[in-house]
């Protein structure tokens, strides 16, 4: 018994927590302060979530973009080529609903109401054969690509 007393009165092991001067318990207050100030302003899960990306694909004769919209109707998807940069613009409003089934909607809602993204195309394509399909909440974009110059044999003659 007489260590574990000689040892609680060593002032670097004291029962009381030990002030280092006037400011000794400034750091832990204003963790505390910092904690209650910022829990007040939650910062929205929206933000936090990925974006979705383009997918591509490059093949001899085309080039394939894909990107998920789950959740989104053709008619709320816009698809602009201008120069060498294609945009594809989405926005998904949702319906006013009873408020009995709003959470409900929340949760099956799509995690973006609103998509906006620029891609820069390769050179050597046709925007102008350019074809877009929209199935099962994936947008499928084909361009072709400008067909080569095939070379061919010319026969020499004397």
């Amino acid at each position: 018994m007489f260590p574990l007393i000689r040892h609680a009165m060593r002032p670097e092991f004291g029962l009381a927590p030990r002030r280092t001067g006037p400011f000794g318990l400034l750091p832990a207050e204003a963790d505390v302060l910092m904690d209650r100030f910022l829990r007040r302003w939650a910062i929205p899960e929206e933000w936090f979530r990925e974006a979705p990306a383009w997918e591509m694909t490059e093949a001899a004769k085309e080039v394939l973009y894909r990107i998920a919209l789950p959740g989104f109707e053709v008619g709320e998807i816009e698809l602009t080529i201008v120069g060498d940069e294609m945009t594809l613009r989405a926005e998904h409003r949702v319906p006013e609903e009873a408020p009995a089934n709003r959470a409900a909607a929340n949760r099956a809602a799509p995690p973006y109401a609103r998509v906006e993204l620029t891609v820069t195309l390769p050179v050597g394509l046709e925007p102008e054969r350019m074809e877009a399909r929209f199935r099962n909440g994936l947008l499928e974009v084909r361009i072709p690509r400008v067909p080569a110059a095939v070379p061919r044999r010319i026969e020499v003659t004397v």
